[in-house]
């Protein structure tokens, strides 16, 4: 009986710079899907950010600090350009 490979999961570490933010994002793809959840946290100082996007739902807290719309704006945007390394190459002639 030969062994099947049924799951390929592969887990991603990425680090970004916003403004004064350090920002840290944590998301997994199985079999090459876009993942189904994105993680980022980071710090500005005493600040601290969380932001996580699960389907569709987005949940922002922020500690220590006032609501920063640019920094929310810039992890929306990174969270898009994410799901799109995973859409699937254009067929030719399509």
């Amino acid at each position: 009986m030969a062994r099947t490979n049924t799951k390929i999961v592969s887990k991603y570490y990425d680090n970004m710079q916003q403004d004064s933010w350090n920002l840290g994002f944590e998301y997994e793809s199985e079999n090459g899907n876009p993942p189904s959840a994105i993680k980022a946290q980071g710090a500005k100082q005493q600040q601290t950010v969380f932001i996580n996007k699960a389907n569709n739902q987005v949940q922002v807290i922020f500690s220590n600090g006032e609501y920063d719309a640019d920094l929310v704006a810039a992890v929306a945007a990174e969270f898009t350009a994410i799901a799109a390394q995973f859409a699937p190459e254009p067929v030719e002639g399509e």
